[in-house]
């Protein structure tokens, strides 16, 4: 007996705006064919520079018993609700996120010999084992209507490594070794490097203290959020300055070692803070492109990260905190 070949096709639009989605599914059996059930399972994609990972989203039932027709084209509709994606489909330069809808095609088990053997993905389960034919096509999602919302939080600021701080700390150990050391050793040379590190960090330490905890408070606004600088201490910085910027980042973790990838997405205007003695507070706009909310996935992420800087005594000192925005 001839065996009977299937052709099949899905098609979904492009969203930009609204909630539902549509598509259809073609399908053209060149034999008699019936099945039991047609199933839609949408996955969100994580591809790039790291371990690709792929997880379920949700399902929906197609349609159930139809029988094919020998020869006869049918085009079956399907829709779903985008109001359950996470995040738009992106493409940056470390890492892309993609959905996909893969259909699972249930064929009766009267009409299996009926098939090539080879248009089928043998799925195991705990009663028996189905042939279900499987067939997958990406699809865009870029909903336009989206608008941010920053979260409600107070987060702290870190205190970056300082240049100067570290040049001090490398001239006071490198003269002291030099007249304290009688000749060079690579022990040496690793005890120097780490009694470094060491100071710097006291250093730091110390002046972190001195000045305490700079802390940043955000507020929702319509259309923009505002951010409010609380402080632990009295203290004043010289021409302080704050923005946020937008990161991609990528952990590559298939080797030995892992590598970490970053990309500037966005880079807000710097608002001067001309009261820092006070709590002052600054509105930021959000950003005119779309889709680009705080999100985590596998190893990848998009971040926001709120930067201030300021001279203290003549040194330089940057901070930095993340913050989490939404979607609305």
């Amino acid at each position: 007996m001839k065996k009977a070949t299937l052709e099949k096709e899905i098609f979904i639009d492009k969203v930009n705006n609204g909630k539902i989605i549509s598509g259809y599914l073609t399908i053209n059996s060149s034999e008699t064919i019936a099945f039991d059930n047609i199933k839609g399972v949408v996955f969100l994609e994580a591809r790039g520079r790291m371990s690709s990972y792929k997880k379920e989203i949700f399902s929906l039932e197609i349609k159930q018993n139809t029988i094919l027709t020998k020869n006869k084209s049918y085009r079956i509709p399907l829709t779903f609700d985008s109001s359950n994606f996470e995040i738009n489909s992106y493409l940056g330069k470390n890492v892309s996120f993609s959905y996909i809808l893969e259909i699972h095609i249930d064929v009766n088990r009267d009409d299996i010999k009926k098939l090539e053997r080879n248009l089928f993905s043998k799925v195991k389960s705990f009663v028996t084992s189905n042939y279900t034919i499987k067939t997958s096509e990406y699809f865009e999602i870029e909903n336009l209507n989206l608008k941010y919302q920053v979260a409600e939080t107070k987060t702290d600021f870190t205190m970056q490594p300082n240049l100067i701080v570290s040049i001090i700390a490398f001239l006071i150990l490198g003269s002291s070794c030099a007249y304290i050391i009688p000749e060079f050793s690579i022990w040496y040379t690793i005890l120097g490097i780490a009694s470094v590190v060491l100071l710097i960090h006291l250093m730091t330490k110390y002046i972190k203290n001195t000045l305490g905890t700079i802390s940043m408070e955000t507020l929702k606004d319509e259309n923009s959020f505002v951010c409010k600088i609380l402080k632990t201490r009295e203290f004043n910085l010289m021409n302080p300055y704050i923005y946020y910027e937008i990161i991609e980042k990528v952990m590559d973790n298939r080797g030995t070692s892992s590598s970490t990838y970053t990309e500037t997405l966005y880079t807000s205007e710097k608002l001067k803070l001309s009261d820092f003695k006070s709590s002052p507070s600054l509105k930021f706009l959000f950003p005119k492109r779309n889709g680009l909310q705080s999100f985590e996935f596998s190893d990848a992420s998009i971040f926001w990260q709120m930067k201030l800087s300021g001279k203290y005594m003549g040194l330089t000192l940057n901070y930095k905190c993340i913050f989490k925005v939404e979607r609305q």
